[in-house]
């Protein structure tokens, strides 16, 4: 007789459960329970015994701290999401996963199947990360660190922490930081200013994509702000700026092109204004005897909050050297501003946050720090010195929009429910 033709083996769960619980009735006759089922008294004391050791464990008294305190269905999507979050949450080799998966779990996995299901982590992350609208970073922090005596590039914004760039490189040079800060320019990257170190390829790299924003708010700051210096400085500042930016032409020569010509043939028109300003100050010196110099300086106050500690240290500077005079020289350059047409156009160490993560990772390279970067950027922050952070990731400080949980994201979810 075949397995498959035997009596026995044709039974289902259920009723070998039920023919393994009469086993254990006091009266049961196991010669008539086996004629009647058409199995063997074997089978039947086979059934007995697994019947006897399961209620044995089941009402076995536990030590104690070692009840159940709940179950969880493990299937294999909880598994990719247990691998990914061993990798990236405890910071896990490979080789720990697979070893950790054995001997509590009792799962054999291998080493090809962890890499291959963060390759496909990896793959959505580097989507996920693209996509990101970075135009709310407003002051950028840079810095390079190294792993296997290799740099890696990196970025992050300084208020939400978000990791804007993590890149390997084979050098550190300027083209390189410009390769990736043109590529995030294009994300919307586009700080107020950036902190960086003394690296000489940083800096360059910065530069070059930077430079002629540098140079446009210094066109506007310094030249083309109401309250600045006098015409002829003017003149000779906006001609420099124009000189600068035409050297770095070269970066985008269309766009720049466009701009640097169109300064050039308004110099005048745009400056215009700077000379009536002029005007105004010098009667105003001549009304109350007092140096131009002077009332330049009160005029370039103006450009300070009057809540600041600048501010009045200027006005007792001022007030020291024009006497009872201050008040009204101030009083008058006022005015004389409004009614002047205007013409309007910390490094963060980041070694000791990225280090644990850079051992034992060789084998995903550029493809392990994108996922590594998402997983930065989207993992909550469980405490911080920062009160606003506590509970919300990066990404949700740098838009102020909540996302999902990083594992749903990257198409390993649902989760699990939280455990009471």
């Amino acid at each position: 007789m075949t397995t498959s033709s035997c009596p026995a083996a044709r039974l289902e769960p259920a009723q070998r459960m039920d023919l393994a619980i009469e086993t254990l009735a006091k009266d049961a006759n196991l010669s008539k329970l086996a004629s009647t089922n058409d199995v063997s008294r074997k089978y039947l004391y086979q059934q007995k015994g697994k019947a006897r050791d399961a209620l044995q464990e089941a009402f076995a008294p536990s030590s104690a701290g070692e009840e159940v305190l709940f179950s969880i269905p493990v299937t294999s999507a909880w598994l990719d999401q247990f691998v990914v979050s061993l990798t990236l949450t405890c910071h896990s080799s490979y080789r720990g996963v697979v070893q950790f998966v054995h001997d509590l779990l009792g799962v054999s996995i291998s080493l090809g199947s962890v890499h291959n299901l963060l390759q496909r982590a990896a793959k959505r992350a580097l989507e996920l990360n693209c996509a990101q609208d970075l135009s709310a970073i407003r002051v950028g922090l840079n810095d390079e660190i190294f792993h296997c005596n290799e740099p890696v590039l990196a970025g992050v914004d300084a208020r939400s922490t978000y990791c804007y760039l993590l890149a390997a490189e084979l050098h550190r040079d300027g083209d390189a930081w410009a390769t990736h800060l043109l590529c995030l320019r294009d994300q919307g990257l586009d700080p107020d200013f950036f902190i960086g170190d003394q690296g000489t390829g940083l800096r360059a790299g910065q530069a070059q994509v930077w430079d002629i924003k540098t140079l446009t708010q210094w066109l506007k700051r310094d030249v083309l702000e109401l309250a600045g210096p006098g015409l002829a400085t003017r003149l000779e500042l906006f001609d420099f700026v124009v000189a600068e930016i035409h050297a770095r032409e070269y970066l985008e020569p269309e766009r720049i092109r466009k701009v640097r010509v169109a300064l050039q043939n308004q110099r005048d028109d745009l400056l215009a204004f700077a000379a009536v300003l002029d005007e105004h100050l010098d009667c105003i010196a001549h009304a109350y005897e007092v140096s131009a110099h002077l009332v330049r300086q009160a005029c370039l106050l103006q450009r300070k909050p009057d809540t600041s500690n600048a501010f009045w240290q200027g006005w007792n500077r001022l007030c020291a050297q024009m006497g009872h005079k201050c008040h009204d020289v101030f009083e008058a350059v006022m005015p004389a501003m409004a009614q002047t047409p205007r013409c309007s156009s910390m490094v963060e160490n980041l070694n000791s946050r990225l280090r644990n993560y850079f051992t034992l990772r060789r084998q995903l390279a550029g493809q392990y720090l994108e996922l590594l970067k998402f997983f930065l950027n989207h993992r909550t922050f469980l405490r911080s010195r920062v009160p606003e952070r506590v509970g919300k990731s990066p990404r949700q400080l740098l838009t102020g929009e909540a996302h999902p949980h990083w594992l749903t994201m990257l198409g390993f979810g649902p989760l699990q429910p939280q455990q009471g």
